[in-house]
């Protein structure tokens, strides 16, 4: 990099730092969890989108377009788009689910509809899940550095977490959301001003589709299914309209809203700013297939596209949207997992976690274990978008739980706990199964929620009876 591009990135991840000290010495333990009916809608849309593109919206889709088509990128992001929308839909029922300020309205709903039990289950696998999510932001992080710095990977990979990580600890959700606004708008200027100088770069539109009928890959990359096929692309949309309901962050984003309207009016928009990503990051796919070879890795194809094309500034500047898209996702990640085994495993049993003794002091040693295993994971899994669709598809198993304890009172504790116990080990044996890989959670799924049903149906002795009454 030149040293403007190194001028640009110092001074903008100064910035962050800045803002994340500033509440790091002010944040309390309610602050930190869940900073509830603090923030208003505009803060919202930003921290909701921040969150919401990180490697697999930027950096996964991109390589994955110049491999095999706009299927993936697609698929997402539709089925992301109405997803937020569903759940602007779904924010007054969230906003009603628990009163306390210490706990996130995502783990007082298992605790309060189903049980303990069913509670600290969710908060194991939601944390399982989200080491991948946290694995995939280190992972493209390191990447960059890889790319531009010329770091070795490891190493890249392990300086990268560790910023994020003693940046989340310190201040965990309020910093994470007053960042984001400076993620957001960098993301904006940076990701725009790339699009719009490699389509003009290309000739424009006709450019680009020209170079890549010349190179006789524009009917395969223009063919959603070349990805995974129509059942991935059709069901991928329908269930991925779901996908919010059992994404944490969302409750979470629902509980910091200062009123129910500014939680919905955040996620409709929200939902139509996510969808211009994924069209950046899918014409960026394309861009980067009539330039690179096409055996350029998957992790590395946006990086090597901007570094040959953006002149000293712009690829500062490019570099400065890559770390914001991936940073704001990384700590939200990271806050997710340790809100959930914090409320639900480590004190499972206490309902006023404020006044535990030291409660901040295990808080964040916990981010700093978490933020561990997420870099293991990243380390023994290369793909990033493998690491994506694994949590993504993973979370997928509880809607059965979700939408049934929202919406289906005969949905009993004893199905939830079966039904999480079946569909996450199916789920994730087949995500590392050759073949099944992209399909993991159809199978998964669909057993979960058979036997959702199923056990909820079923006749209940009389004391499991006289316990879910």
């Amino acid at each position: 990099m030149a040293l403007l591009d190194v001028a640009v990135v110092a001074a903008y991840l100064l910035l962050v730092v800045a803002v994340n000290r500033h509440w790091a010495d002010r944040v309390d333990f309610s602050g930190w969890l869940t900073s509830r009916n603090t923030v208003g809608a505009g803060f919202l849309v930003f921290t909701v989108v921040s969150t919401n593109v990180g490697a697999g919206t930027i950096i996964g889709t991109a390589g994955a377009t110049l491999h095999t088509g706009i299927g993936l990128g697609l698929t997402y992001g539709v089925g992301v788009m109405i997803g937020f929308w569903v759940m602007a839909a779904m924010a007054n029922r969230v906003r009603a689910v628990a009163p306390t300020a210490d706990r996130s309205s995502f783990s007082a709903f298992f605790r309060q509809r189903y049980s303990p039990s069913v509670a600290a289950v969710v908060g194991v696998a939601v944390a399982f899940l989200y080491f991948f999510y946290l694995a995939a932001q280190f992972k493209a992080l390191g990447g960059m550095l890889e790319v531009w710095g010329g770091w070795d990977a490891r190493l890249a990979g392990l300086v990268a977490a560790l910023l994020v990580i003693w940046m989340t600890a310190g201040a965990g959700v309020r910093s994470d959301m007053y960042t984001d606004v400076l993620h957001f708008w960098a993301m904006v200027v940076s990701i725009v001003a790339v699009v719009l100088i490699e389509v003009v770069r290309h000739g424009g539109p006709s450019g680009i589709v020209s170079v890549l009928h010349e190179r006789q890959r524009w009917t395969a990359l223009m063919d959603p299914y070349t990805f995974a096929g129509p059942s991935f692309v059709w069901l991928g949309i329908g269930t991925g309209a779901l996908l919010g309901l059992p994404a944490m962050e969302n409750w979470q984003r629902v509980d910091a809203a200062a009123s129910t309207r500014d939680a919905q009016r955040a996620f409709i928009w929200s939902g139509g700013l996510n969808a211009l990503f994924f069209a950046a990051a899918l014409v960026l796919g394309l861009v980067a297939a009539a330039t690179l070879p096409v055996d350029t890795p998957s992790n590395h194809v946006l990086f090597r596209l901007i570094q040959q094309s953006l002149p000293p500034g712009l690829l500062g500047l490019a570099i400065v949207g890559l770390f914001a898209a991936l940073m704001s996702t990384a700590n939200t990640m990271l806050v997710v997992a340790v809100a959930a085994l914090l409320s639900d495993v480590v004190y499972a049993g206490r309902e006023q976690l404020t006044s535990i003794e030291h409660v901040m002091r295990t808080t964040r040693r916990l981010t700093w274990g978490v933020g561990g295993a997420g870099l293991l994971v990243a380390y023994g899994q290369p793909q990033i978008v493998t690491l994506i669709q694994t949590a993504l598809w993973g979370s997928g198993i509880l809607l059965p739980t979700v939408i049934g304890g929202l919406f289906w009172p005969r949905a009993t504790a004893r199905a939830a706990l079966a039904s999480l116990l079946v569909g996450f080990p199916i789920n994730v044996a087949l995500s590392f199964t050759p073949g099944f890989e992209q399909t993991s959670w159809m199978p998964a799924l669909a057993a979960a929620t058979v036997v959702f049903v199923v056990v909820s149906l079923a006749p209940r002795p009389s004391s499991v009876m006289r316990r879910d009454g």
